[in-house]
């Protein structure tokens, strides 16, 4: 490639973001004020609005047009006023003509950057950038559905190829990001924009399985029902697209309610996901994907008290840990063993007597333990109400023994909720909350 054509790609980049677009422009009478739109749809919306039958088309050289309504076909028409006689309108040029040109203009300039682009075997990221911006300020002016289409397809192309100008699509324009994905209807665009894809150097085959977070409760409330999608804390590092959400380096994940998905490896990621399952009160979950990203998930879960399967922990996850909570030893079975203090040693008393005793005969032993037995009893009756099974509330009552044997150990005993949950109808008419 030419150092010529590359000045000239340069130059076109900086007069792209440098001169004004088509726009439309509605003054509201009752305020005084103008406001700006990007395309005719969004001028006539406004129009509406302040209860206009006119507004102003500006080209990007500067120059003003009148756009009003033909009150006999009720369309939008650019306006001349007849010189000889000021109160005679001659409608000209439709608005649908004036926005297809539009459109063209636009598309075409996205499609130009492409090819300049990709003429080029090199270019810093500054140009990626530059390139980002003038073609999200193209793109909002295209209002026809297959110009969107086919710009979508570019700007997704690109943004699979250079990551600097995907990473500014998120950073300066989540709308933008937002639209192209809902508009880009054909499958591997899709992917191509949104999916994290690594990229072996030595161009070899790698399986991308999607790393996991699910939730492993028992019976898990859905994510709308209580908790907030991100925790306070995340929602300023995230970007959310669809169920997707995006750091300013590009890195995301996928909220899919009592999942959560990603491909990325990042530890940064990792973390955020498991500060969002603690949030919505998955004390239990389960970890699937690559090696290091479960390690991550263990060590971060574990650090917070979660219990995590699907991952069994090496000597040195476990030394991490310790170092990340300030606890000393392990057990070599993989079994966190910490300084025992009189409550840790009374809590796995009680684990072990609710999992060898009956739980009637535990909550006598331990009356503390009356609760767990409480909540055991319950979560079979929903089990029931809900249609399952021997075999099947077999499974569950199996699993919700574990979990609260996991649960008192840790010295966090199970509590029965009150007003904030299912209610069950018994036989007897009687209405007892369940979890």
């Amino acid at each position: 490639m030419s150092k010529s054509t590359n000045n000239d790609f340069v130059e076109k980049l900086k007069y792209d973001l440098s001169k004004p677009k088509d726009r439309f422009e509605i003054h509201n009478p009752l305020y005084d004020s103008k406001k700006e739109v990007n395309t005719s749809q969004e001028a006539i919306k406004e129009a509406n609005l302040v209860g206009s039958s006119r507004f102003q088309y500006i080209t990007p050289e500067g120059k003003v047009y009148q756009i009003g309504k033909n009150k006999n076909d009720e369309r939008w028409y650019q306006i001349e006023r007849n010189p000889k006689y000021l109160n005679e309108k001659n409608y000209t040029l439709s608005l649908v003509d004036i926005q297809k040109s539009i459109d063209r203009k636009n598309l075409q300039s996205i499609r130009d950057n492409e090819k300049l682009r990709a003429a080029l075997k090199e270019a810093d990221p500054e140009t990626n950038i530059k390139m980002a911006k003038a073609d999200i300020l193209s793109f909002r002016k295209i209002q026809d559905i297959g110009a969107q289409k086919a710009a979508a397809e570019i700007m997704a192309k690109n943004a699979n190829t250079y990551p600097d100008y995907k990473k500014e699509i998120i950073k300066t324009s989540p709308e933008t990001l937002r639209k192209i994905v809902e508009i880009a209807s054909i499958k591997k665009s899709k992917s191509q924009f949104v999916a994290q894809k690594s990229q072996n150097n030595n161009n070899k085959k790698t399986s991308h399985s999607e790393n996991t977070i699910e939730s492993d409760e028992i019976f898990t409330a859905s994510e709308p029902e209580k908790n907030p999608v991100l925790p306070p804390d995340l929602e300023k590092e995230y970007t959310k697209v669809g169920n997707k959400y995006y750091a300013e380096n590009g890195s995301s994940f996928e909220d899919k309610g009592n999942r959560i998905e990603t491909q990325s490896n990042e530890e940064r990621v990792t973390s955020s996901m498991i500060l969002i399952a603690k949030a919505r009160g998955w004390n239990e979950i389960k970890v699937s994907g690559s090696e290091s990203f479960k390690k991550e998930a263990w060590i971060e879960a574990n650090s917070k008290g979660m219990h995590v399967k699907g991952y069994i922990p090496q000597r040195q996850d476990k030394e991490e840990l310790s170092k990340r909570t300030g606890k000393m030893d392990y057990k070599r079975d993989g079994n966190q063993e910490e300084p025992e203090s009189k409550s840790d040693t009374h809590s796995k008393k009680m684990a072990k007597t609710w999992a060898t005793k009956d739980p009637q005969e535990a909550a006598r032993i331990y009356p503390e333990l009356a609760n767990a037995t409480a909540l055991a009893v319950a979560i079979d009756k929903r089990a029931e109400a809900d249609g399952l099974n021997p075999a099947q509330r077999a499974v569950v009552a199996a699993r919700t023994k574990q979990n609260i044997i996991n649960s008192i150990e840790k010295g966090n005993l199970p509590r029965m909720k009150i007003r904030e949950e299912v209610e069950i109808t018994t036989n007897r008419n009687e209405k007892e909350l369940v979890r």
